[in-house]
């Protein structure tokens, strides 16, 4: 073949494959500009609502309320919209904002379906939808999100399974998909490559199945968040691995393990490895089917604020040294279990405790003086328990229901 021949069919090739390189490569600012136009035509904007006039053609889109554009491209990197009252839809067009680092529009009341068309957004960090009004199903293709560290969509009317691609996403640390109607179960390895995650946060959903295990993975999680769902199996005992661990909120489940064994069925137990947890502020375990002796090591540590355990089936005696370590509780909740014995005298101990709440258990004996040493307490409760008074006469003014 003559050599200019195929160098004009080569050159012919090149432009045919050029006209096939997506159009991220040629987006600019008027393609931003486009974009954002095209999400205030999916609003019902008000003519005195602050974004109705100033998104105009008639200035630059880095002055717009909201927009935020890099310095060295001046193209549009952040948009926060968030609590500006707008209701409306999402365009597919915000998928054109190739270089959105950040996108928040919370607390407005937008609805209908997320677009798959956000999964375009490859740069995108910080996503938060939370308090809106978004239905239908989370798209898989939200996996594609490779950089996203945030990922916040709580208190909406999302339904359908949380796709599991989800947790293949390595740099995600926050994952807020709470008060939705999210339904199925979790992965068994969700730590497998959501390795930094610091922040679970999946209660007020229709989620079931057995509770996630091999957690050990997810060594930076501080918050884990899964009460009001439908989770049963047991808490496994790696829970007590988890250093970081400031928040573990696991109420209102159907959480027990049976083991069967020459037919014999036992019910599972709280870890006494979860003691391990120096970190942890809030323990809410309420309102299971948990039974067995509550693990001493809770109470050494110091770090917690609350303790919710009401509920549920525990019995054993209370430590006497109780309320050595616990220094900053404002909270203990342990109602209708079958703790019995004396309250320990310690308990004058927990010196910034607000809510003591121990009724329908089985303690006896007296209650002691040194509950006087709680100034700060707003609420208490001993009713349906088998206490013969106040030891040593203390004067101290407590209402015991009956």
């Amino acid at each position: 073949m003559d050599i200019r021949k195929l160098s004009s069919l080569l050159l012919s090739f090149l432009f045919l494959a050029l006209a096939f390189i997506p159009c991220a490569i040629t987006t600019n600012i008027t393609t931003d500009q486009s974009s954002l136009l095209s999400l205030k035509s999916y609003t019902s904007l008000s003519s005195s609502h602050t974004l109705a006039n100033n998104w105009s053609i008639s200035a630059s889109i880095c002055n717009w309320i909201g927009v935020v554009c890099g310095s060295k491209h001046h193209r549009v990197v952040a948009l926060d919209i968030s609590t500006m009252g707008i209701v409306g839809t999402l365009p597919p067009q915000l998928g054109n904002l190739s270089f959105l680092v950040s996108l928040n529009i919370s607390h407005n009341s937008f609805y209908g379906n997320l677009p798959r068309e956000l999964a375009s957004l490859r740069q995108l960090q910080y996503i938060d939808f939370g308090y809106n009004n978004f239905s239908g199903k989370i798209p898989e293709e939200i996996s594609n999100l490779e950089n996203a560290k945030w990922l916040i969509l709580e208190v909406n009317q999302l339904d359908g399974p949380i796709p599991f691609t989800i947790f293949n996403i390595s740099t995600l640390q926050n994952l807020v998909l709470n008060n939705n109607g999210l339904s199925s179960s979790l992965p068994m390895k969700l730590c497998q490559h959501a390795t930094r995650l610091k922040v679970l946060r999946l209660s007020y959903n229709k989620l079931s199945g057995d509770f996630p295990k091999n957690l050990s993975g997810c060594s930076e999680l501080e918050q884990l968040r899964l009460s009001n769902n439908s989770f049963d199996g047991n808490i496994p005992s790696e829970i007590g691995s988890l250093n970081m661990l400031q928040v573990l909120a696991l109420g209102n489940n159907d959480l027990e393990e049976f083991i069967v064994s020459l037919g014999i069925e036992l019910a599972s137990e709280i870890p006494r490895d979860i003691g391990s947890l120096n970190m942890l502020q809030i323990l809410s375990l309420g309102n299971n089917n948990l039974e067995g002796i509550i693990p001493e090591t809770i109470f050494n540590i110091s770090a917690l604020v609350i303790i919710r355990m009401e509920n549920n089936n525990l019995f054993g005696v209370l430590p006497p040294n109780m309320c050595s370590h616990l220094q900053k509780l404002e909270k203990l909740s342990l109602y209708t279990n079958k703790i019995y014995d004396n309250i320990p005298k310690s308990i004058g101990e927990c010196s910034s405790l607000k809510h003591l709440h121990m009724s329908k258990n089985r303690l006896n004996g007296w209650l002691p003086r040194q509950i006087q040493n709680l100034t700060m307490l707003e609420s208490l409760d001993f009713g349906g328990n088998s206490l013969s008074g106040m030891d040593n006469g203390a004067l101290f003014l407590i209402v015991l229901h009956s």
